[in-house]
């Protein structure tokens, strides 16, 4: 994952599961998991949760998850909250990084 804030810029690995509902239109899942984000001096470890859908008639995938990281090593006492969203393979994240407490 890319991000201007240079701490959470780095390679992600996610762990996702959803429970899907299917009907002719469309298919829609609830979902929950972790992450791992690995930096250049670091990581952060996130739970996620969000929805992925399918419709049918648009051929449109989407997911939107929102994860909280929380920081190690040098991002230690540093809480990372983001709203990742895709369509059709086009990701873009929206997020903030405060202290916890």
């Amino acid at each position: 994952m890319r991000s201007s804030d240079g701490p959470v810029s780095g390679r992600s690995r996610a762990t996702v599961n959803c429970d899907f509902t299917v009907d002719t239109t469309a298919t829609i899942g609830a979902c929950w998991g972790t992450d791992v984000l690995a930096t250049d001096h670091a990581a952060w470890h996130g739970t996620l949760s969000g929805i992925a859908s399918w419709d049918v008639d648009k051929q449109v995938h989407t997911r939107t998850f929102d994860i909280t990281y929380l920081g190690t090593e040098e991002y230690e006492g540093l809480r990372y909250e983001v709203t990742m969203s895709e369509v059709d393979a086009i990701w873009t994240a929206t997020g903030i990084t405060d202290p916890i407490g």
